[in-house]
C-alpha cells in the first residue's frame, strides 16, 4: 500500500471517531433530571430523624433534663386557635390548669424530628459536642420504632444545637427551637393565669375598665407588712360628691380615688404571672416559701363572688403569689402587684373631705364659742345664692372660703388629742336622706391639729391652714376678698 493510500485511510478513520464523539458528546454533558431529585431526596431522607404526618403516631414521649424527668402521653385539646387539637398530658398536673399550646408543640416536634444539617457520620469524640454525658434527652415511642434524642451544646455561630441519636454516632444540628422545647420542666407547662378578667367591666379596645364599675364591692388588704387590716368599699353616697369609696377599715374615711382606681383595674383586667415557682407543694415547702405568716393578702367582692390573693414572700423582683383556686405558688413582677404593700396612708383621699356646693343646705362655723350660720340657696336658673344674717356673701367669697377649706390635705396620721375642737363646720345638705356632717379640728400641738369628720378621724394638718381659715370667718361674714389658698 502506498503512502498517499495509507495517509487517505487514516483522515477517513479520524473523521468517523470525530463523528462519533460529537454524536455522544450532548448525551456525557446533559444531566439526569430523574437522578439529582432522587439525590435531594435521599439528602432530605437522611436528615429526618422522624416524620410522621400523622402526629397520633407519637405514642409517649419521656424527657429527661436538669428540671427532673417526666413522660408526657397523647390527649386531645384546644389550643391557642380556639380548635380541638392533638396534644400531649403529664399525668401528674392533669388536674392542674395547663398550657396546651406548648405540648401541642412538644407533640409536633416529636413527630417531625428534622435536622437542618449533618454535620458528621461518625465522631468518636463526643464530649467536644456535649453529646458524652448530654444534659437533655428524650426517648419517643411510635408504632415502628423507638428513639432516644441526645441534645448537646449549642453550636459556636449560635445556628442550633448538636443532636445524635443513642444508637449511631452521626452528629447533627437542629434549630434553637430544639433546645427550647426539651429543656421545659413539669412547671413550664402550668398556665400562668392567675385571675382571668372580667371583661364585662373593660372597654374591649384599651382593656381598661369603667370609671366606678358597678360590680366592685369590697376590697380587704391585710397580711405582716401591715399594723391593721385595711377595707375599701363602693360609697353610693360619697360618690356624689366625687367620693366613689370609703375606707372602713381600720378608720372610716374617704379612700383615695385614684389609687383604689389601681387596685381595681389590675384586678379586673386579669393577672399572669412570670414563672412557676412550685407545683402541689406540702405544709413544709409553703412555710418555707413564707405561706405560714404571708407578707400581704388580699381579697375582694366583685359581682357577688368573692377572691383570694396570699403573698408569701418575695425578691427584688417578683412576689410568691398563691390564689384560693389550686395549690400552685406562682411568681408574680411586682409591677403587677404595686399595690400589694400599700399602707393605710397610701389610700386616704388626699384631699380629706368633699361636698359640692350645689348640695349645701346651710354651712354653719363654729369657733371661739359663736355660730356662723351661712344658707345656700340654688335657683331655679341653677344659680347659687349664700347670706348671712340675710345679707348677701359673694360667690366669689364664699367658694374662695370654702375651697379653701375643702383642699386641706392630711401631713401625717395620729391619735386623736385630748380637747374641744378649736374650730368646726356644720354641713346640711338639701337632700333629707343625707345625714348632716361635722368636721372638727383639734389641736396637737402648735404645728398640728387632727382633723375628724363625725368624729372618726386619723389625719394630722398643718395649723397655718386652719388659722388661716379662722383668720378668715370675719372677711366671710362681711363680703371682703379672701385670698385663695395653694
Amino acid at each position: 500500500m502506498n503512502k498517499k493510500l495509507r495517509n487517505l485511510i487514516a483522515a477517513l478513520i479520524a473523521v468517523a471517531l470525530l463523528g462519533g464523539m460529537v454524536a455522544i458528546l450532548p448525551t456525557v454533558l446533559e444531566p439526569d433530571p430523574d437522578q439529582a431529585d432522587s439525590e435531594a431526596e435521599l439528602e432530605r431522607e437522611a436528615l429526618q430523624l422522624a416524620f410522621y404526618d400523622d402526629t397520633s403516631q407519637v405514642l409517649e414521649v419521656t424527657v429527661t433534663n436538669e428540671h427532673g424527668e417526666f413522660t408526657a402521653l397523647p390527649t386531645r385539646g384546644i389550643n391557642e386557635q380556639g380548635t380541638e387539637a392533638n396534644g400531649l398530658k403529664i399525668e401528674s398536673i392533669e388536674k392542674f390548669p395547663t398550657q396546651f399550646t406548648r405540648f401541642e408543640t412538644l407533640l409536633n416536634k416529636c413527630a417531625y424530628l428534622v435536622a437542618s444539617r449533618k454535620y458528621s457520620d461518625k465522631e468518636s469524640n463526643l464530649s467536644q459536642f456535649g453529646l458524652s454525658d448530654p444534659e437533655i434527652s428524650a426517648q419517643i415511642k411510635y408504632p415502628d420504632k423507638t428513639l432516644t434524642v441526645l441534645i448537646g451544646d449549642q453550636v459556636p455561630d449560635e445556628s442550633g444545637y448538636y443532636v445524635k441519636l443513642a444508637d449511631t454516632d452521626t452528629v447533627y444540628i437542629f434549630h434553637d427551637d430544639i433546645y427550647e422545647i426539651f429543656s421545659r420542666g413539669v412547671k413550664d407547662y402550668i398556665d400562668l393565669t392567675l385571675l382571668d378578667p372580667h371583661p364585662s367591666e373593660a372597654d374591649p379596645e384599651t382593656g381598661l375598665v369603667s370609671e366606678y364599675a358597678e360590680s366592685f364591692e369590697r376590697i380587704e388588704l391585710g397580711g405582716s407588712c401591715r399594723e391593721e387590716l385595711i377595707a375599701i368599699e363602693k360609697d353610693e353616697l360619697g360618690a356624689k360628691d366625687y367620693r366613689p369609696f370609703s375606707m372602713v377599715l381600720p378608720k372610716k374615711v374617704s379612700a383615695d380615688d385614684d389609687a383604689v382606681r389601681t387596685i381595681y383595674s389590675l384586678i379586673t383586667m386579669g393577672m399572669t404571672a412570670a414563672d412557676v415557682a412550685a407545683v402541689d407543694p406540702g405544709k413544709g415547702t409553703l412555710a418555707k416559701l413564707g405561706f405560714d405568716d404571708p407578707l400581704a393578702t388580699i381579697s375582694y367582692k366583685y359581682a357577688d363572688a368573692e377572691y383570694n390573693i396570699t403573698v408569701g414572700s418575695a425578691d427584688k423582683d417578683h412576689y410568691l403569689v398563691m390564689t384560693g383556686e389550686w395549690n400552685i405558688v406562682y411568681k408574680v413582677s411586682k409591677n403587677t402587684l404595686e399595690f400589694c404593700e400599700w399602707q393605710v396612708s397610701d389610700l386616704f383621699n388626699k384631699i380629706i373631705y368633699i361636698a359640692n356646693v350645689k348640695d349645701i343646705k346651710t354651712f354653719t362655723i363654729t369657733h371661739g364659742g359663736k355660730k356662723y350660720k351661712l344658707d345656700v340657696n340654688i335657683g331655679a336658673d341653677d344659680k347659687v345664692t349664700v347670706t348671712y344674717g340675710g345679707k348677701i356673701v359673694s360667690n366669689e367669697v364664699f367658694n374662695t372660703y370654702y375651697q379653701n377649706f375643702l383642699t386641706i390635705q392630711h401631713e401625717d396620721t395620729g391619735k386623736k388629742p385630748k380637747g374641744d375642737p378649736v374650730l368646726s363646720f356644720d354641713i346640711e345638705f338639701t337632700d333629707t336622706a343625707r345625714y348632716p356632717d361635722r368636721i372638727d379640728f383639734i389641736k396637737e400641738s402648735d404645728r398640728r391639729y387632727f382633723y375628724q369628720v363625725n368624729g372618726e378621724g386619723v389625719f394630722l394638718i398643718k395649723s397655718a391652714r386652719v388659722d388661716t381659715l379662722i383668720d378668715d370667718i370675719d372677711k366671710l361674714i362681711h363680703n371682703k376678698e379672701i385670698e385663695q389658698l395653694k
